[in-house]
């Protein structure tokens, strides 16, 4: 009957929940036994679909000649393609000690194939942890030209608080530029009375200079220091995980809406981060 699929459901989705739940913590203890070995570093973003040929991509190029020139580490995505391989290739003019070129790749079947340029690449199967190595102890991030998964690592470091450079003036000061006439996003936050907490966030750096990028995050690391977790900040964290993924388990599919949650905010400037 019902009750009988029901429960045979129930106990599939917490099985299921619960073997997520351990795969999910392994992989975040994984990330922090990984960047408890490597320096801080500079994440750079960017489209990985961009061709040799491009002028991004000879940016890029100077992106990783500049870290290294400053002694910055960098990290990346770690394709062997677009922006996420140029900055690797800059910064070969230059020979560099330990793991100063870090790789973080996702494994998917249909990505590209992982850079050779890195000195040691570190791989995740789940996007969320990804994420956390590609944006936990890094000095800031320089942000590429690039699609959706540029933007998201862009809104990701951005509500972090974490200093962040827009590289490419042509690309992205149509979108962010906090300038009168307001770019696009910047004039839907105004018209939504949403700038008094957007404001209040750390603005991004926008620049055509890679030059000027990396020595705007030298300079900002000085009073922004890189967030480096503790191992209980970890335990609480894969605590939290565990409790979130069982209680999800106990429930039924639905539907994600996105937003703040009091409109009243939208005018008080009150952020919820």
């Amino acid at each position: 009957d019902r009750r009988a699929e029901a429960r045979a459901h129930n106990r599939h989705s917490t099985e299921w929940y619960r073997n997520l739940a351990r795969s999910v913590v392994k992989e975040r203890n994984k990330v922090y036994e990984a960047l408890s070995s490597w320096q801080p570093a500079v994440s750079v973003f960017g489209g990985s679909r961009v061709p040799e040929t491009h002028s991004y991509y000879a940016m890029g190029k100077q992106v990783g000649k500049r870290l290294a020139d400053y002694d910055l580490p960098l990290r990346t995505g770690a394709a062997r393609t677009g922006l996420m391989q140029a900055p690797f290739e800059g910064s070969q003019t230059r020979k560099r000690r330990g793991r100063q070129r870090q790789g973080i790749r996702i494994v998917l079947s249909s990505e590209q194939q992982v850079t050779s340029l890195a000195d040691h690449v570190e791989r995740f199967e789940y996007f969320l942890t990804r994420k956390l190595a590609l944006h936990e102890q890094i000095v800031g991030a320089i942000v590429m030209p690039g699609g959706f998964g540029t933007m998201d690592e862009l809104f990701e470091v951005w509500r972090r608080g974490r200093p962040f450079v827009l590289l490419g003036r042509d690309f992205w000061e149509p979108l962010f530029s906090d300038k009168r006439p307001l770019s696009a996003f910047y004039r839907a936050w105004d018209q939504a009375g949403l700038m008094p907490q957007i404001r209040a966030r750390l603005q991004p750096f926008i620049t055509d200079s890679p030059d000027e990028a990396v020595q705007y995050l030298k300079e900002a690391s000085l009073t922004n220091p890189p967030y480096r977790p503790t191992r209980e900040h970890l335990k609480a964290a894969n605590l939290e995980m565990h409790l979130g993924l069982r209680n999800l388990a106990r429930l039924g599919p639905g539907f994600v809406i996105v937003g703040r949650p009091d409109p009243e905010s939208f005018h008080a400037g009150v952020s919820e981060y």
